[in-house]
């Protein structure tokens, strides 16, 4: 599909708390782990001044068993055909893992 200056691409990519790829498969040899979306078409419309800020609600369901440590901050990462901006990240964490017993 050609692309025209309509058409956009946005990539999400899983960073650990220091920036670092998150990497899926055993020792996190695997491949970095990030969601594609297909191209798609802005459609704004005309009453929306330039520079606003506009928000894009979506959910994203995160596989079982991705690579994600209990207790510890992760961030996606947004780009738009290729480009980021500040503020273009959503950084979480994780719920701790079960205590250890106190013997």
């Amino acid at each position: 599909m050609a692309q025209g200056s309509d058409w956009h691409s946005l990539r999400l990519e899983l960073v650990d708390g220091d920036g670092n790829a998150v990497r899926d498969g055993e020792n996190g040899e695997g491949e970095p782990v990030a969601w594609d979306h297909p191209p798609y078409r802005a459609v704004i419309g005309t009453h929306v001044k330039p520079g606003s800020t506009l928000v894009w609600p979506f959910a994203l369901n995160v596989a079982p068993g991705a690579p994600l440590k209990p207790g510890t901050l992760y961030e996606w990462r947004a780009t738009i055909n290729g480009e980021a901006q500040d503020g273009w990240t959503l950084p979480f964490s994780t719920m701790p893992g079960p205590l250890a017993d106190a013997a």
